[in-house]
């Protein structure tokens, strides 16, 4: 893939991601809302996901 090509790619996930997210509060809402779109915009990915802090450890959050 071109570097053009990769940058127009993150450009059109950013912006679906701004408006994916807009106007929710929820973190986890947004957290798995955010590993479906990058999940589905990237299929031959094998892990979409975050893992989240809780002070002591990282537990595995939101993933597709």
């Amino acid at each position: 893939m071109l570097k053009s090509e990769k940058q127009s790619r993150y450009q059109m996930l950013n912006e679906e991601l701004s408006f994916l997210l807009e106007g929710e509060t929820n973190v986890l809402a947004n957290l798995s809302n955010a590993s479906a779109l990058i999940k589905s915009r990237f299929p031959n990915t094998v892990f979409a996901g975050f893992y989240l802090f809780d002070g002591k450890e990282l537990v595995l959050g939101p993933f597709q």
